[in-house]
């Protein structure tokens, strides 16, 4: 009955109308498959009307754990995966421009 909450499992949440979002996993990651799922049901709903942006980017980092980006920077991928949320924040301001 809990994991039907949707505020305990997103995965199973009303998701439209979500901003452009990006998530970030390892593919160690324990719940791998319920965040999968949480992106794909998120553009899913946001894809659904022509009126909603579709875009919910999902980057997954091999062999990587939960919360992995709070590791030291030198981390080849934890390095890789601040570059990316650079990145990703900054085309949000090309957006919006």
């Amino acid at each position: 009955r809990l994991l039907a909450d949707p505020f305990l499992a997103p995965v199973r949440a009303d998701l439209a109308g979500l901003p452009p979002t990006l998530v970030q996993v390892g593919t160690a990651e324990v719940m791998y498959d319920d965040i999968c799922a949480f992106v794909a049901n998120a553009n899913a709903q946001n894809c659904a009307a022509p009126d909603r942006p579709c875009h919910v980017e999902l980057q997954r980092f091999r062999d990587m754990f939960h919360v992995f980006q709070y590791g030291p920077v030198v981390t080849p991928a934890v390095a890789r995966a601040w570059d990316a949320v650079g990145a990703f924040v900054r085309s949000l301001g090309a957006r919006s421009a």
